[in-house]
C-alpha cells in the first residue's frame, strides 16, 4: 500500500484489480476485454508480417529482373564488341524485340539507357 500512495498509477490499478475480483462477472468481462485486446494486436502483427513478407518478395523479384536484364545488355554489348552483328549477337542470346523493349524500358526507369 505504500507504493500505491507513492504512484497514483500503481493505486488506481490495484483499485481496479479490487472492482474486478469482487465478483466473477466482472472478471469475465474483464478477462474477455483482455482477450479481445489480445487477438486484435496479434491480427494486426499478423497483417504487418504479411505486408512486409510481400514487399520483400516484390523487391527480390524486381531486383532479379533488373540483375537479369543488365546481364543480358551487357552479353549483348559484348557481342557487339567483339565484332559480331547486332542482329547476330540478339540471336544468339535469344533476344526477341519484345525482351529488348522490356529491358530499356527496366534501364529507363534505373536512369540508364541501352
Amino acid at each position: 500500500m505504500e507504493l500505491a500512495k507513492k504512484r497514483p498509477a500503481i493505486g488506481q490499478a490495484l483499485s481496479s484489480l479490487r472492482v474486478i475480483s469482487a465478483n466473477a462477472r466482472n472478471r469475465s468481462l474483464y478477462e474477455a476485454r483482455e482477450k479481445g485486446e489480445r487477438d486484435q494486436r496479434a491480427r494486426e502483427h499478423a497483417a504487418e508480417v504479411r505486408g512486409e513478407a510481400r514487399g520483400e518478395a516484390r523487391g527480390e523479384a524486381r531486383g532479379e529482373a533488373r540483375g537479369r536484364n543488365e546481364t543480358l545488355l551487357t552479353a549483348l554489348q559484348v557481342l557487339i564488341d567483339t565484332g559480331i552483328t547486332e542482329f547476330e549477337a540478339k540471336k544468339k542470346l535469344g533476344i526477341t524485340p519484345e525482351l529488348l523493349k522490356q529491358c530499356n524500358s527496366n534501364s529507363i526507369k534505373q536512369g540508364g539507357l541501352l
